[in-house]
C-alpha cells in the first residue's frame, strides 16, 4: 500500500476516476485533491476517486433588465458552447444602490451551468453584450455530490464540450 510520502502522477480515466501512478518524479503533490480510495493496490497503480468538488462546475447568476435580453445572452451564451444549459426566470423585483441613489427595478434572472475554464470567456460575452454599466455575474461553485448524479454526470459531459 502507498504512503503519504511516495510521489505520484494522475491522469484522468473517463469522468470520474483518476489513477495515481507511483513515481521517483517529485513536482507533484496529491495533498490538493480530496481523495479517497475506491480500488485497490494494483502493482504499482491506485485507483482513486477525487471529491466530486474537483469537477469545477459553477452556477453563474447574471440579472438583465427584461426577458427579451435575458433570451439574447442565453442564446449567445449556448452557441458559444460555454456553458450547457440557461435557465430564465423572469418577473423579479431588485432594490439597489446606483450612484447614490436606492433604485427599483423589474429583472430577469440568467442562471447558467457552467465549467470554471469557461468562466473568464462567459464573463467577457456577457459585458460586451449586456446593456448593463456594471452587469451582475456571479459564480457559485456547484456541491457535486449531492443532488441528482445522473443530472451532474450530463452537466460535466456538456460542460467539457
Amino acid at each position: 500500500m502507498a504512503n503519504y510520502t511516495d510521489n505520484f502522477i494522475l491522469c484522468q480515466d473517463k469522468l470520474e476516476y483518476f489513477h495515481f501512478f507511483k513515481t521517483s518524479y517529485s513536482g507533484f503533490c496529491p495533498k490538493f485533491f480530496a481523495i479517497y480510495p475506491i480500488e485497490t493496490f494494483f502493482t504499482n497503480t491506485l485507483t482513486l476517486k477525487i471529491d466530486a468538488m474537483y469537477y469545477n462546475l459553477r452556477m453563474v447568476y447574471i440579472t438583465t433588465p427584461d426577458k427579451a435580453t435575458a433570451k439574447t445572452l442565453g442564446r449567445k451564451i449556448l452557441t458559444n458552447h460555454l456553458a450547457a444549459c440557461v435557465n430564465i426566470v423572469d418577473g423579479m423585483e431588485s432594490m439597489y444602490w446606483w450612484e447614490g441613489e436606492i433604485k427599483e427595478e423589474a429583472e430577469c434572472i440568467l442562471l447558467v451551468k457552467t465549467h470554471y475554464l469557461k468562466m473568464k470567456k462567459l464573463t467577457k460575452l456577457v459585458e460586451k453584450h449586456h446593456p448593463y454599466d456594471c452587469p451582475c455575474i456571479i459564480s457559485y461553485n456547484i456541491t457535486e455530490d449531492e443532488g441528482s448524479e445522473e443530472y451532474r454526470n450530463w452537466l460535466i459531459y456538456e460542460s467539457q464540450k
